[in-house]
């Protein structure tokens, strides 16, 4: 029987280069599949992007087709002042397949998704890995259960047979425009609002995040409140033996940006090496002297710490933040500390 994998994206033109490193980093370490087609979410493509990405999927002899994202979401409305983040929740419409595997952008595929491809999915509509983000907070936003394992929505294995059965679509799309997004996760706390019953909680090195690497599993419970985690085993092995690495915005850094300190930095580049983008410059770290000050102190300091300066700005956020007067720093502080 053939081996097919069914793969989806979405981006614009900002993120070309981005998308274009994780796309090779997933056909260099997928050649055990006899078929590769990438479904893409085009939010913005220029012609000349849409044809650098076209030349790097056919150089490994694999499909990629692009799906405009105002044709996708015609028949909707969506209350969000960002439709691009919705697009893959129309995914069951545009895509004839019965699965598929959603990827963020900034994902880097460093080893086989076989497996991962072929998770039992018959009872579910998604697998996901577990993130931190189910804060009490957070929770209470969503109204979703204590015992809730809130997933990180960057790597998504979706059973688009069981979103039609189901409706997911409509769900998610009713609640969205009922509510509005809801910060600081948006799409993501999205999907787990609605799909939490839905979702099959997988190994961690399907989505290696960065909290993994600063955080040891009994603080995470600890700060979030949180009653199901990884093991200190799971999230050992996730870091050892990677398959999908998740270069979210974090204390670590980004790789194509100046300064990253990401344990997995190499690994980047050395995908970037492969790509049309490999003689061009890293784009510069501007994050404010606030915030590289911050990571460097959650970089330095052991799990403990993190947790205790965690707790320290959760307790900011709810008690001080609210007796200063409203402002673009006060907004922006809130904002960032919010769910971190």
């Amino acid at each position: 029987m053939q081996k097919e994998l069914n793969i989806m994206y979405s981006s614009d033109d900002n993120y070309t280069s981005i998308v274009g490193v994780s796309i090779i980093s997933l056909l260099e370490n997928n050649m055990d599949f006899d078929k590769i087609t990438i479904h893409f979410i085009d939010c913005g493509l220029s012609e000349k992007s849409k044809s650098i990405l076209e030349e790097i999927v056919l150089k490994y002899n694999r499909i990629i087709i692009f799906h405009p994202l105002e044709e996708i979401i015609s028949y909707y409305t969506i209350n969000a002042p960002k439709p691009s983040y919705y697009g893959r929740l129309f995914a069951p419409f545009f895509i004839n397949e019965d699965k598929i595997l959603y990827l963020d952008c900034d994902l880097l595929i460093v080893n086989s998704l076989m497996s991962l491809w072929q998770t039992d999915l018959t009872d579910y509509g998604i697998a996901a890995v577990q993130g931190p983000g189910a804060s009490a907070e957070n929770r209470a936003k969503l109204n979703i259960p204590f015992e809730t394992r809130y997933i990180n929505s960057g790597m998504l294995l979706i059973n688009l047979h069981y979103w039609r059965e189901h409706h997911l679509t409509e769900k998610l799309v009713n609640y969205l425009n009922k509510h509005g997004e809801i910060p600081p996760y948006h799409d993501q706390n999205i999907i787990n609002a609605i799909c939490y019953r839905d979702t099959l909680i997988v190994h961690p090195k399907y989505n290696l995040l960065w909290s993994m690497m600063c955080c040891k599993p009994k603080d995470i419970c600890r700060l979030n409140k949180i009653k199901h985690y990884y093991t200190d085993e799971e999230i050992s092995s996730a870091i050892r033996e990677p398959v999908i690495i998740h270069f979210s915005n974090s204390i670590y850094g980004r790789p194509w940006k100046t300064g990253c300190h990401h344990k997995y930095k190499h690994m980047y580049m050395h995908y970037r090496a492969l790509s049309p983008w490999k003689n061009e410059p890293l784009s510069a770290n501007t994050i404010s002297m606030f915030r590289k000050c911050r990571n460097s102190f959650y970089r330095i300091l052991p799990s403990r710490f993190y947790y205790y300066a965690q707790i320290t700005e959760r307790w900011m956020i709810q008690n001080v933040i609210p007796l200063l007067p409203k402002s673009k720093i006060t907004n922006w502080i809130k904002t960032y500390m919010n769910g971190n």
